[in-house]
């Protein structure tokens, strides 16, 4: 206990409570997501740790939010687990593809146009998905 300015004199005494809860909020800051967002950072899905070995193997292959790796799993989800290397079982892969997938889409659509007429597209969404 410390007096605030403004008090000297008084005399401070020892005292006794009754229990309380203290609340804590150390490691809040590294807390997974439910649900991840898209520009989350990729280490916010479950299995991978901040600064962890996937996480540092998904950034050296230019994979830095849940969207890049969404993208990834949807386009070539072999060179993904590629990139995850022998360390990801197939157990952790599936819990991290689960809670990939509970990511809610912007909504966000892309039509590709395959000739300069533009009678036929294809629409995608944001990941890529048709």
């Amino acid at each position: 206990l410390k007096l605030a300015s403004g008090y000297e004199g008084m005399r401070i005494r020892e005292a006794k409570t009754e229990a309380f809860h203290v609340k804590d909020h150390r490691g809040e800051l590294y807390k997974k997501h439910y649900p991840p967002a898209l520009k989350d950072d990729v280490w916010r899905l479950e299995k991978i740790g901040k600064d962890g070995s996937f996480h540092k193997r998904l950034s050296a292959a230019g994979i830095y939010t849940v969207e890049d790796f969404l993208r990834l799993a949807v386009r070539d989800s072999q060179r993904l687990r590629t990139i995850l290397g022998s360390g990801m079982s197939n157990r952790m892969w599936d819990a991290l593809m689960e809670h990939a997938k509970t990511c809610i889409l912007s909504g966000k659509l892309y039509v590709y146009y395959g000739d300069s007429v533009r009678n036929i597209g294809v629409a995608f969404n944001n990941i890529f998905e048709l």
